[in-house]
């Protein structure tokens, strides 16, 4: 009986201690990961929300062939740490392994991270079992072995609820010393990257609208600064959009090396089209800038270089744009600087275009040294800044072309009246002879007989159908100038006839003559007015007026004025000391209307006064004996 008891325990016995001894084992790994031990802080998700795991973690950096078990096996080599203890690794040599564990209430709950060109990523779920991979990701694995295609790094974490649960995760590549791995509850997660991929599509739209506008104005300027707007937009638009890791999402390469080499690509074209956007933008040029333009294709040989680089992949200069982008900028600026203080004004607005990235840049280069903790506004701050760097350089340009067409039209128009000035010097005796002679010339012809004169050397002679024909004459003329010197006559009657022709001019009366005292006008030609003898009645009162007052105040003449309308011939008399003359029986007609008036009055014909009625008032003076005429209708206009 005892012997079969023996033999049943080495059969049994033996198996059941050695599962025993496993199951002892097991206890002891995991106190190894105790929270108390290790210190790390454990996460606890009671609520939806997203929880940052910076200050959850540990940290331990080894050559990018150590494995994750072989990471674990060194538990006594994590490390607490700061984003600003992370060192760049652009070439992918290193594998960070980043320890944490969680306790949470809801299920399930997500990993993710910016996607900041991390070559590999790994997240390992750790139990009594060992290590096991839950997810992959990384811009050199293609999208379809990753949980799913997005614009971040993406992971779904299925844990046990309300239990610890200890977590690694690896990345290989760190090109900026961040951190930025959170932890979400699903309504969160869903809530969150809405908002947020709602604002980056509306500022990715204003890109894109600000690239298709620059490019079609360009198809109708053909203005270098809109294509080259455009193009440097549209490379910043694809860098951007690999940053903040949508161009991935959407349109990730078969090969996964090829969306690193697209990704490093970016800058330098940027970079390229941004220096040469500049460069024309100010109106610099080889032979007025040689030292600029020399700076400027040494800092685009570096671009090119870079370029080809990558794409041949040597990576101690793939990323030779990144190296020497600050001292672009300085550049650009300083490019700036110096044209406005050329008094370039549009060097003016091309600083304030760059405001967004002066502050932006630093920002950036701030956050990336491990100094700013992750947040959506500081991840993006980069399309943001290039978002408004699109729209005032977009203003910049329109602006640019303003101000220079101003500045243009501004020479245009100094040089015009430079050389205007030069001209009116050279030709001033010219034009003042001309002058004379045009205004000797208007004293005795109309201002149209005397251009046809101009224009043909002749002047036909004209038939006009109805005018008003007005002769003015002094009373006792001739008896009153027997008691005057010969100046003094001249000079009364030349102060009277002076007053004459303002108000003959003022009617628009065409003065025909004078002879001795007699002044004689026509109103109708060579202008026609279908008022013709409103205006001549009118001049003709005024007259009247004047020489009353003039009288009255001491003056030695009195007058006489009549008027006549009908048809009339017109032309120039002679070839020497020619006159511009009227002719018919209308002229003899106002000459009698003239001789049958009355001191002070204004004598005019029935004729006359049908086209004047109603509008002025008239004493009729009945038929009154002309000379040659018979007897005519007079009146008086009151």
């Amino acid at each position: 009986m005892t012997n079969r008891i023996r033999t049943l325990f080495r059969l049994i016995g033996t198996p059941l201690l050695m599962a025993w001894m496993v199951v002892w084992s097991a206890p002891a790994e995991a106190s190894v990961l105790n929270t108390d031990e290790l210190n790390i802080p454990l996460v606890v998700i009671k609520q939806e929300g997203a929880y940052p795991l910076l200050n959850y973690s540990k940290l331990l950096k080894v050559p990018y062939n150590v494995g994750a078990e072989e990471a674990l096996s060194q538990l006594h080599l994590f490390e607490s740490f700061h984003p600003s203890d992370l060192e760049l690794d652009p070439e992918g040599n290193f594998n960070h392994y980043f320890l944490f564990h969680v306790n949470s209430s809801i299920s399930p709950i997500y990993l993710a991270l910016p996607l900041v060109q991390n070559h590999y990523i790994n997240l390992y779920k750790i139990d009594g079992a060992g290590l096991k991979e839950i997810g992959t990701g990384g811009v050199m694995l293609p999208n379809k072995v990753k949980f799913v295609p997005y614009s971040s790094e993406l992971f779904e974490l299925n844990g046990e609820i309300n239990q610890d649960q200890w977590y690694l995760l690896k990345i290989n590549r760190l090109i900026f010393k961040t951190y930025s791995t959170q932890l979400y509850t699903p309504k969160a997660f869903i809530t969150q990257n809405y908002h947020a991929s709602l604002a980056e599509g509306i500022l990715l739209g204003i890109i894109v609208c600000v690239v298709l506008y620059h490019f079609f104005i360009y198809l109708r300027m053909r203005e270098q600064e809109y294509i080259l707007l455009a193009l440097y937009m549209t490379f910043l638009f694809f860098h951007v959009t690999g940053y903040s890791g949508h161009f991935v999402a959407l349109a990730n390469f078969d090969d996964p090396k090829w969306n690193t080499i697209f990704y490093n690509l970016l800058p330098s074209f940027s970079a390229f089209f941004s220096l040469w956007f500049s460069y024309v933008f100010l109106n610099l040029n080889r032979k007025g800038y040689p030292f600029s333009t020399t700076i400027f294709i040494v800092f685009q040989s570096p671009f090119v270089v870079s370029a080809v680089s990558d794409l041949l992949q040597i990576p101690f200069l793939e990323r030779l744009t990144i190296s020497i982008s600050g001292f672009a900028v300085i550049f650009l600026f300083s490019l700036g600087i110096y044209r406005m203080r050329e008094r370039f004004k549009p060097a003016n607005v091309y600083l304030i275009a760059y405001i967004p990235t002066f502050i932006s840049v630093p920002y950036l280069l701030y956050y990336t040294a491990g100094n700013l903790e992750y947040s959506w506004f500081t991840h993006n701050n980069l399309m943001i800044s290039i978002v408004a760097q699109a729209i005032l350089f977009s203003l910049a340009i329109a602006a640019k072309i303003r101000i220079l067409k101003d500045e243009k039209e501004t020479l245009l128009r100094e040089e015009n009246e430079r050389l205007e000035v030069i001209v009116e010097q050279r030709t001033s005796e010219l034009r003042a002879e001309k002058m004379n002679v045009e205004k000797l010339l208007l004293n005795i012809l109309p201002l149209e007989v005397a251009n046809e004169l101009k224009a043909t050397g002749s002047s036909e002679a004209r038939h006009f159908g109805n005018v008003t024909v007005l002769f003015t004459d002094f009373v006792d003329f001739t008896g009153i100038s027997q008691k005057l010197s010969p100046q003094d006559l001249v000079k009364e009657v030349d102060y009277l006839f002076k007053e004459f022709d303002d108000i003959i001019e003022r009617n628009k009366l065409e003065k025909i003559k004078t002879i001795g005292d007699a002044y004689m006008a026509v109103c109708g030609l060579p202008d026609e007015y279908p008022n013709h003898a409103h205006r001549a009645v009118q001049a003709a009162l005024e007259i009247r007026d004047f020489i009353q007052d003039y009288f009255d105040q001491g003056g030695l003449f009195r007058i006489r004025i009549g008027l006549h309308s009908g048809p009339v011939v017109a032309g120039i008399v002679g070839v020497k000391k020619f006159q511009y003359d009227i002719w018919g029986d209308t002229v003899n007609t106002a000459a009698r209307m003239e001789q049958n008036s009355v001191p002070g009055k204004v004598n005019i014909s029935g004729e006359t006064n049908a086209l004047i009625q109603p509008d002025f008032k008239v004493e009729y003076r009945g038929k009154i004996a002309a000379k040659n005429k018979g007897e005519v209708d007079m009146y008086f206009v009151l």
